[in-house]
């Protein structure tokens, strides 16, 4: 259905396939571009609909850029702890970098011109953080928790917005085997020195 166009959809399906095609371009038209660069001319012509069809389903680009970024935290399941908390963050971080996260994108490429992108990213981190702390048996969960997120974030910045030099051409079993020590020390506690090196003193 996706390759035909609204004339050739019976009626009762042209709204839906119409929201469906004007979000998926949108979420590209924002990830590529920000907010302030996507427009809703743009956006129709990715879409292959009239700009008026845009505005007649989403009010606005405000509106639509809501909509087009809206996404569920997610995170691992409440009963998760341990080294599989360990395994499940990093299979979500290894997700995000295998598959282009185009929600993601659109809303961390408007983060310094958009408030309201600003707030979405804050308050999709905290919830997630929010869920997460209460799995990690540890001091300082809260805190834990956050520099997970701060660092799943960074990583998916860096490597499809900045192009960071190596970021970019690693691979994501090698991103992930680098990160592993990291999430672990967050989620079990900092544990013991690495082998050969004496603990710090008091």
């Amino acid at each position: 259905m996706v390759g035909r166009t609204l004339d050739e959809v019976p009626w009762s399906a042209r709204r839906e396939l119409g929201r469906a095609r004007i979000l998926s371009a949108a979420r590209r038209q924002f990830s590529e571009y920000g907010y302030d660069g996507a427009t809703i001319r743009g956006i129709a012509a990715a879409a292959s609909v009239d700009p008026a069809l845009v505005t007649r389903y989403f009010t606005s680009k405000e509106l639509l850029f809501r909509e087009a970024t809206a996404m569920e935290p997610g995170g691992p399941a409440a009963d998760t702890a341990g080294e599989d908390l360990v395994e499940s963050l990093l299979a979500q971080i290894g997700a995000k970098l295998d598959t282009e996260p185009v929600e993601a994108l659109a809303m961390l490429r408007s983060l310094l011109t958009r408030r309201s992108a600003a707030d979405q990213v804050r308050k999709t981190i905290a919830l997630a953080g929010k869920e997460l702390s209460g799995s990690i048996d540890a001091d300082d969960p809260e805190v834990r928790a956050s520099l997970i997120g701060s660092i799943s974030t960074g990583v998916i910045v860096g490597r499809y917005i900045l192009h960071l030099e190596g970021l970019r051409e690693a691979s994501t079993e090698q991103i992930l085997e680098l990160l592993r020590p990291c999430v672990r020390s967050l989620v079990l506690g900092a544990g013991e020195p690495p082998a050969g090196r004496e603990p710090a003193p008091d």
